[in-house]
């Protein structure tokens, strides 16, 4: 009987050690898990945050053409008299028209949406985001 007790409580201290080492390496791969969402996340955000400060200047210097032609046509209206505002506005017509081309009118509303999110599945999770250029999603397995 001793010899039974004996085999039994090595055999539960191995098996207590088994146990260790298994949640210490699934708690290491939830670790490694948890970063590489974190990674995925950031990569997410910089993404967009590049994307709405491209989308930013576009729209600045959209804003710059807009304020010279309004300049443009406010000093032709000021200094000229009726016939010479006559005379300038066909080239008035067509600095407006290049303007227009220029500055569309989709500039002013922001490409990207605030859409970063983790989908929780079996194994850890994925991060699922859209980009103006394109969809992206990343799985974690």
């Amino acid at each position: 009987l001793n010899r039974r007790k004996k085999m039994i409580m090595q055999q539960r201290e191995a098996t207590n050690e088994e146990i260790d080492v298994m949640f210490k390496q699934i708690f290491n791969f939830f670790l490694q898990s948890k970063k590489k969402l974190a990674e995925d996340v950031d990569l997410a955000a910089r993404d967009k945050l590049h994307i709405l400060a491209q989308q930013k200047k576009e729209v600045e210097m959209a804003l710059i053409q807009l304020t010279s032609c309004c300049e443009l046509v406010e000093q032709g209206l000021k200094i000229g008299s009726p016939e010479q505002v006559l005379l300038a506005k066909s080239q008035m017509m067509n600095r407006m028209k290049s303007v227009v081309k220029i500055v569309r009118p989709e500039l002013f509303h922001p490409l990207e949406q605030a859409d970063i999110e983790i989908m929780k599945n079996k194994n850890v999770g994925e991060v699922k985001y859209s980009l103006f250029i394109s969809s992206c999603k990343v799985k974690i397995v």
